[in-house]
């Protein structure tokens, strides 16, 4: 079961692109969240999608993080 932030993140993640963290950080719809929100939510999903044969992979461009879904 996805929390209602976790499925706001896998939605902009469903389309298999890379995504900076900036943009999954408005997916938590808190303005005071720190970036390791996004990190944490990333990890609890990683978890979750391991059990289905896909997961989140990280890449870091010019110092920002970008993740993508894979399958």
């Amino acid at each position: 079961m996805l929390t209602p932030v976790q499925r706001r993140i896998m939605q902009v993640l469903d389309d298999g692109e890379p995504h900076s963290r900036s943009e999954l950080q408005k997916c938590l719809q808190d303005d005071l969240a720190p970036d390791t929100a996004v990190k944490w939510h990333i990890n609890s999903l990683r978890a979750i999608l391991a059990d289905r044969g896909r997961g989140i992979l990280c890449d870091k461009r010019s110092g920002e993080a970008y993740y993508r879904q894979v399958m």
